[in-house]
């Protein structure tokens, strides 16, 4: 028999936060001697990793035009990237260049295209390149991602070179950026009980319980130290540990995190209550955590505070850890349904889009009103979601690992 005992998380931002981080490209500098990575190469004659000259390592992308070729004039390399668009954020592509393109009505762009849900471009964010046939110079474009775009893709584009122009191109790399211009770029470790065999964190708690799901906050801190599902056989969903739970902020190449508790921990009937400061006190945030337990649900909800500016892109984050061993698949309920392994990684985000709850907007593309994920086991069902109706969520099942 299968159950289906309910995780809630929602969180409330009272300041402008956005999720990004680095996006590594695949193959940017061509060091594996073709075009792993990339695709659509169109033609193949245009296009080729080459020793004869690079800005780093041994190989570049070395570009030239083909005249005779039916495709001449729009002769393209792409790359698709493994990053969520969010509406107003700034990116930027770069890379190096070097060599000849001759005058002429011709051109070479290194381009981002945005795409929408339905597979449609919306803009091109683009470098027109001037390569020095002497030296290598770099190129940069900073732009917004638009709304509604739902994909980033990496363009390398000619039009109408002749076989007399050639170029190489070198050390493609693609970040968003903060407000200050700096490249945001956080990788925390994977859990450290990954595994579900540590032996048990010693510490003192409090304990939540409803039908089918009992939590335990950890005292000290005011996080939660662990999450069981009673129901059955008991398995715990969040097994302890020491990193088991996590309020942070991501900014640039560091995470902040929450967890020095300010004032009494509250409790009451079927809840408990703590308000926590950041482990930085240069930042002007508090995290106000609240745990209840009723009818079937255990429910987290954190809700962040500015006591002033942060001149910085930065990520607001809930992490928690699990055992993905323990589950079979993760079932994403947006439109349309994702299904991955238990073990992947992946992104799920939820937005806010015009006419999203319009129901005599039915021909306008619609996000599901109810953010929510799947955990299936062999045994039964967890179903894990997100209450912040009026605004984003994101859920990164495996990102890092484990959690």
């Amino acid at each position: 028999m299968h159950t289906r005992p309910w995780v809630a998380v929602a969180l409330a931002l009272t300041l402008g936060a956005c999720f990004a981080d680095e996006v590594a490209l695949k193959n940017p500098g061509f060091e594996t001697g073709n075009l792993d990575g990339w695709e659509r190469v169109v033609p193949k004659t245009t296009f080729a990793a080459s020793e004869e000259v690079a800005h780093t390592g041994g190989f570049s992308l070395r570009c030239q035009g083909d005249p005779e070729h039916r495709y001449n004039a729009f002769c393209h390399l792409v790359q698709s990237l493994d990053v969520e668009p969010l509406p107003g954020t700034r990116y930027q592509i770069s890379g190096w260049v070097r060599g000849a393109i001759h005058r002429g009505d011709k051109s070479a762009r290194l381009s981002v295209r945005q795409v929408n849900a339905e597979d449609t471009t919306i803009s091109y964010a683009e470098i027109w390149l001037q390569p020095d046939a002497d030296e290598w110079r770099e190129v940069t474009k900073v732009f917004r991602a638009e709304g509604g775009a739902v994909k980033f893709q990496v363009y390398v584009i000619l039009s109408n070179l002749t076989a007399e122009d050639v170029f190489h191109l070198d050390d493609i790399s693609f970040a968003a950026l903060d407000s200050l211009g700096e490249r945001v770029s956080v990788a925390p470790p994977p859990f450290s009980n990954i595994a579900g065999d540590a032996p048990a964190h010693q510490t003192d708690t409090f304990d939540l319980a409803t039908e089918g799901v009992t939590g335990r906050i950890d005292a000290a801190t005011g996080l939660l130290a662990s999450l069981t599902l009673t129901d059955s056989t008991p398995v715990d969903l969040h097994p302890g540990a020491p990193d088991s739970s996590a309020i942070f902020l991501d900014i640039g190449d560091r995470e902040v995190n929450f967890n020095r508790p300010v004032g009494e921990m509250t409790r009451g009937a079927g809840t408990i209550t703590v308000t926590l400061a950041p482990d930085d006190d240069s930042i002007p945030l508090s995290a106000e955590v609240t745990y209840s337990a009723a009818a079937g649900v255990f429910e987290e909800t954190v809700v962040f505070r500015a006591t002033g500016e942060i001149d910085a892109l930065c990520r607001l984050g809930v992490r928690h850890g699990f055992v993905p061993g323990r589950w079979e698949r993760i079932i994403g309920g947006l439109r349309p349904v994702r299904v991955i392994g238990a073990d992947e990684e992946t992104l799920f985000t939820y937005g806010e889009r015009e006419d999203d709850l319009n129901l005599d907007r039915l021909d306008a593309w619609q996000s599901v009103t109810f953010p929510m994920n799947v955990l299936e086991g062999a045994d039964r069902w967890v179903v894990i979601g997100d209450r912040s109706l009026d605004a984003f969520a994101t859920i990164t099942p495996n990102m890092p690992e484990g959690y």
